[in-house]
């Protein structure tokens, strides 16, 4: 239960850092392509998408965190985690299954 915890973290850390790189990546392209003026603008746009990004994957995390603490069993845990539904557990954590079956797929 704890390593599976701990899975969905790294995933979480992995994503994060993917969108970083991906960001970064644009920023070089736009900085190749725009003349200065357009550049500096594209930069802070791009940093302001980074942080809100950054945000969002931060509160997601929170988000499950919480949802792991709530959660007494393990088998309500599990029906955060597994992609097909458990019935009730699942449909409280239908957002949360949601999440990690898009990770663990894509």
């Amino acid at each position: 239960m704890l390593m599976k915890m701990v899975v969905v973290m790294m995933m979480m850390m992995m994503m994060m850092m993917m969108m970083m790189m991906m960001m970064m990546m644009m920023m070089m392209m736009m900085m190749m392509m725009m003349m200065r003026m357009m550049m500096m603008m594209m930069m802070m746009m791009m940093m302001m998408m980074m942080m809100m990004v950054m945000m969002m994957m931060t509160m997601m995390m929170l988000m499950m965190t919480m949802m792991m603490m709530t959660t007494t069993t393990t088998t309500t845990i599990k029906c955060a985690f597994l992609p097909h539904d458990n019935g009730l557990a699942f449909a409280r954590k239908n957002y949360a299954a949601k999440c990690i079956s898009g990770v663990t797929i894509n």
